[in-house]
């Protein structure tokens, strides 16, 4: 857990050099809105008041779409400084995805160097992969 807190972390921060980001949801928030229940979100009071509290206080993103788009941390790839790694299981029946392949859209396009690897049959918590995922994300770092 942690993958969308260090996604949203890089974009603030030029100190962070290195991101590796395993199954996480890190689309555009209009999107998660649509598409995502965090399962640590489901039966937790506390995070269903805050996105009720967001919702009352900013609307959706169908009634203030520039919100939404604003609070997206996918809209300032152009601002990182960060190398990422994205490892997303092509099974992930718990986070989409599709968001990992939208911020691999949104890196190329931005023209950030990064690595994407999507593992076939890999689900959410890319247990058996976790080898390969350790050694790419170790050599990476040694690489910079």
């Amino acid at each position: 857990m942690g993958a969308y807190v260090a996604f949203r972390a890089a974009m603030l921060s030029p100190a962070i050099k290195h991101v590796a980001l395993l199954a996480g949801p890190v689309g555009d928030l209009a999107d998660m809105y649509d598409s995502y229940d965090a399962v640590s979100d489901q039966n937790n009071p506390a995070a269903a008041d805050t996105k009720a509290n967001v919702i009352d206080e900013y609307g959706t993103p169908l009634s203030n779409p520039d919100f939404w788009a604003k609070a997206s941390p996918i809209r300032y790839i152009a601002h990182t400084h960060a190398y990422f790694q994205i490892f997303v299981g092509s099974n992930d029946k718990t986070v989409p995805p599709q968001f990992s392949a939208d911020l691999d859209a949104a890196l190329t396009k931005a023209k950030k160097a990064h690595e994407y690897y999507v593992y076939k049959d890999g689900d959410h918590g890319l247990v058996t992969q976790r080898p390969d995922i350790w050694q790419k994300t170790l050599m990476a770092f040694e690489k910079q």
